[in-house]
Order: structure tokens, then sequence, then C-alpha cells
């Protein structure tokens, strides 16, 4: 009753070149066909019904380790415990962090220039880095924002009333009953169990990824790179063993010996070119006759 058959499915790579290294005697090579989803920019999906029916938020994610029920007892108590004893903390929550006003619209600003940022992407490496930034920069933000705010980095937002399909029904009438309507009691609950990430923390996380993914693309276009590689190596090892005499420097048969393994080392041309390239780019000078090398502090 109301079966179905799949007409899509997967070949695991092995399994497919070992049907292409058999032969096309039955047809079979002849029939995969290869498609790729063209690359749209994406843009940030505003609330819907759907999202705030979600159990989960973003503050959810740090429940283990930012949860503000069990360390607020800590807070409060931070000029000691009684009889040495730490209180008991509350399990039953777990915070909800959203974004001000503007801290959304800068986040939305930094969203265009990270999606532009993976479009022109000149590999799928680099373009997946950058795709994946937006939702690491949230993921940053909400412990950065705990941080700034428990440290007293950042000053208490006069934004602190949280949106309202963040809220469960009846919140602020059963809060206020709660508090025997102690105007000053619920804008401190709602700070500590409802956290307000700011347009700083956003900028603060943005650097933070730009700059983890920055290198990352460093890393990749390394490993495609093998001579950008290896003067890499060549730079660290020469920097960490410059002398402190200026007319003296790291002798390039010393670099070839130490700065790589036998599999990988350079050979004595590689290691000279290497060498004036460096030196084009004004990282090192050469000494000693052109057999060594100083790195340019």
């Amino acid at each position: 009753k109301e079966g179905a058959l799949s007409v899509l499915g997967g070949t695991q790579p092995k399994v497919f070149l070992d049907y292409l290294e058999a032969g096309n005697a039955n047809g079979f090579n002849s029939r995969p066909l290869f498609f790729q989803v063209p690359r749209l920019k994406r843009t940030p999906l505003d609330s819907e019904l759907a999202d705030q029916q979600l159990l989960l938020y973003l503050g959810d994610l740090y429940e283990a380790a930012f949860r503000l029920g069990p360390i607020e007892p800590l807070l409060s108590h931070s000029q000691g415990f009684n009889n040495g004893e730490a209180p008991v903390p509350d399990l039953t929550r777990a915070p909800k962090f959203w974004l001000s006003k503007e801290a959304t619209e800068r986040f939305v600003q930094v969203y265009d220039h990270l999606e532009d940022k993976s479009i022109s992407a000149g590999s799928d490496e680099v373009e997946a880095l950058w795709a994946k930034a937006p939702g690491q920069l949230l993921r940053w933000a909400a412990p950065l924002q705990f941080l700034r705010t428990y440290t007293g980095m950042e000053a208490p937002s006069e934004e602190w009333r949280p949106p309202d399909h963040l809220l469960p029904p009846g919140f602020w009438r059963n809060l206020r009953e709660r508090f025997n309507y102690d105007e000053s009691q619920i804008e401190d609950y709602v700070r500590k169990f409802y956290p307000c990430i700011s347009t700083e923390t956003i900028d603060l996380a943005t650097r933070l990824v730009i700059a983890g993914k920055t290198q990352g693309v460093d890393l990749v276009e390394r490993g495609k790179d093998p001579v950008r590689e290896k003067l890499r190596v060549f730079l660290e090892y020469t920097k960490k063993h410059t002398p402190k005499s200026s007319s003296k420097g790291v002798k390039l048969g010393t670099i070839i010996r130490n700065a790589w393994n036998g599999r990988n080392r350079p050979s004595a041309p590689d290691i000279k070119q290497m060498a004036q390239l460096a030196k084009s780019q004004g990282l090192v000078v050469l000494v000693e006759n052109g057999t060594a090398v100083r790195s340019v502090r």
C-alpha cells in the first residue's frame, strides 16, 4: 500500500571506480549524469511561525558551558559560601540570547560581506570556509556577550526587553506576579535569563571569525602551492635563528638541513631562489657573500 521506488541514490567512490575500471561492456559507464548546483547568494531568513515554534534557540547551544542557572549562584555569592559549600545550581533553565536592533542590522551587513567573500572564492574549499562564517559568528557572539557582561567590560544596555516571539505566553504577567510587580527585580531577571547581544559583541565576534577564516584560507592556499608553503617554513626558521650580530646570518645550508625533514627538503638551487624571493619582498637580507640570510625584524 502506497509503495514507492527511489530513483536517486549514491555510489561510494571506490565502488564507482571499480565500475569504470571494469570497462563499458554493459553500458553502465555511459549512464551517470553529473551536474553542479549554481551557487546563489543567500539572505538571512526573517522570523517565521516555524522558527518561533522551535524548542531550541541560540543560547541553548551553550547551556552546558555557559548556563546562567548554575553560574548565577556563584556570581551572587562571590564573597564566599556558608560552611565552605557552594549553593545548589539551578538546572531548570536555558538562556535565550537575542540580538538588539542595532546588532541585527550590523549582523546583516557582515552577513552580506561574508557571502560576497564566499561567492567570489576561487575554490570550493575557500567557498565553504566563508559560507560557514555567519553561523560561527553567531555562535561566538553568545559566550562573548556572557563574558563581556559578567566581567563588567560592557555597560548594561538600555534595550533589555526581548522580542515577544522569544517569550512564552503570559510571560510578563507571570513575571510581575512572581516578583510582586517589583520592576527592578523583573528587569534583573530578564537581563540574566534573556541576555541581549550588543553591536560591540557582534563586531568583536566578526573580527575573531574573519581572523580565523583568513588563516584557514591561507592554509588552503599554501597546501595547493608548495613553493608558498616552503617559503613560509624558510621564513619561520630564519626569523627564529637570526643571530644578534648584524653581519651574521643563518646559513642557507643550515636551513636546508634543519628546517625540513628528508622527504620535503628543498635543493640548493631551490633554497637560493627562496632567499631571492624573500629578499625581493623585503623579508630578509643576504649576508656573508650571499651564503646566509638575516630576517628583517
